[in-house]
């Protein structure tokens, strides 16, 4: 049966691949949400439909190749748009949750990696509804580093973001593969403890604190203590992200509080002597 170019004409336009944001290459059709479709004049790294031959005209079997040669060619070009496109916005929405700075997740990633983890809960406790079994959350812990501000009067932004890095490491030596840590915004931090129950999970968070205000930053002949306070706050199915935060911060000044007034006495009780006071808890 002699093939028609008018099928070709059918087949191209339907050419379409979904992205989860981006406009596409080329002069593509994007409707903003993601599904760029290529109209009848669109041409994919050199190739147009347009030179097929026009509509009424009957191919024979040499021509009814090369047709269907040239749609398969604007087929593979598409795919390799689209594998493109996909490597880009995988690349994209990284950068999008990343904070520049340290290396960590931003206040935009924490918050994306906080409800995954609410849904992972939700759906293991419908799972193990029936089963009797727990579900397991986790565990919210909001950090606040202590008189950072200090630092930067004292010392400079350089120093000062040198020590923002140093605690992002400092936190994420002692996380699991499975934990998330952020940088909120300013010397403001996050950890997100997965798949842990509320007591482990609280003297987990504990353990870190006490590690990192143990920890120092190494600066040309300088050493800085890095100091911080925390809060924590378990999680579980059904809970609501903002106000999982929201406990685990007023949790964090409660204790920032009573941190820094044990410290001022600590320090007038030590001041005499010329003697380094012990670190209040942190937690």
């Amino acid at each position: 049966m002699p093939f028609h170019p008018a099928a070709a004409r059918e087949i191209v336009p339907t050419l379409s691949f979904e992205t989860s944001r981006g406009a596409s290459h080329g002069h593509g059709r994007n409707n903003g949400l993601g599904n760029s479709v290529f109209p009848l004049n669109t041409t994919i790294t050199g190739r147009s439909i347009n030179h097929l031959p026009p509509l009424g005209f009957v191919l024979g079997n040499d021509d009814q190749m090369r047709v269907f040669e040239h749609v398969l060619g604007l087929m593979t070009d598409a795919q390799q748009i689209i594998s493109e496109q996909k490597a880009r916005i995988a690349f994209l929405e990284e950068q999008l949750e990343t904070d520049e700075l340290t290396g960590l997740f931003n206040r935009r990633g924490f918050f994306n990696h906080f409800r995954r983890e609410l849904a992972t809960a939700q759906r293991s406790a419908t799972q193990n509804a029936t089963s009797q079994t727990s579900a397991t959350g986790g565990v919210v812990m909001m950090i606040d580093l202590d008189d950072f501000k200090l630092v930067n009067d004292r010392y400079g932004h350089q120093v000062g973001d040198a020590y923002l890095q140093a605690v992002a490491k400092e936190l994420s030596s002692h996380v699991r593969a499975q934990d998330a840590v952020a940088r909120l915004g300013g010397d403001e931090f996050a950890i997100l403890l997965c798949r842990i129950d509320a007591i482990a999970g609280n003297e987990r968070a504990e353990e870190i604190a006490r590690l990192c205000n143990q920890a120092y930053l190494i600066w040309n002949d300088m050493s800085l203590p890095i100091r911080l306070s925390a809060g924590a706050h378990p999680f579980r199915a059904g809970d609501e992200e903002t106000e999982i935060v929201h406990q685990a911060d007023l949790k964090l000044y409660y204790n920032k509080g009573l941190r820094r007034k044990a410290i001022q006495i600590t320090y007038e009780n030590h001041t005499k002597n010329h003697e380094m006071p012990p670190m209040p808890s942190a937690i």
